[in-house]
């Protein structure tokens, strides 16, 4: 059996890619995926594919938002907001807030590490912006 958790917040979402690509070459009977029931190998190809779909729509809205904001850039709640518009989510707590404001900065620094976008700062705050 192997046990996958989560490897997205406070981390990079370039990991959680990595996982996915990792977790489909295992060998293993059963899986017991975070937020989700144990599974034959199947059953985690399709979570994998429903996860990786909606990091990449997530990934594309981000960037969508960044190429359209142009030398203004986005701060972090601009950025929040580009993924949960792309992904048509309604924040209904502050929790539900922050914890999208968390995987978003894991978002921002895949991206800066992939030479897509930059940091700026101005005025007191740090802005993103498109760079490619």
């Amino acid at each position: 059996m192997v046990i996958a958790g989560q490897s997205l917040l406070l981390q990079d979402a370039g990991n959680q890619f990595a996982a996915h690509d990792k977790l489909e070459n295992v060998d293993a009977e059963r899986f017991l995926p975070c937020h989700a029931p144990s599974c034959d190998k199947n059953g985690l190809a399709k979570l994998i594919a429903v996860n990786r779909g909606q990091m990449e729509r997530a990934a594309d809205a981000l960037r969508k938002s960044l190429k359209e904001a142009g030398n203004k850039g986005l701060d972090g709640s601009g950025a929040v907001a580009a993924i949960a518009n792309g992904l048509e989510m309604l924040f209904t707590s502050l929790q539900s807030y922050w914890l999208a404001h968390l995987t978003t900065h894991a978002y921002l620094r895949w991206l800066y590490g992939l030479g897509e976008i930059a940091p700026e700062l101005r005025d007191n705050k740090l802005f993103w912006m498109w760079v490619l």
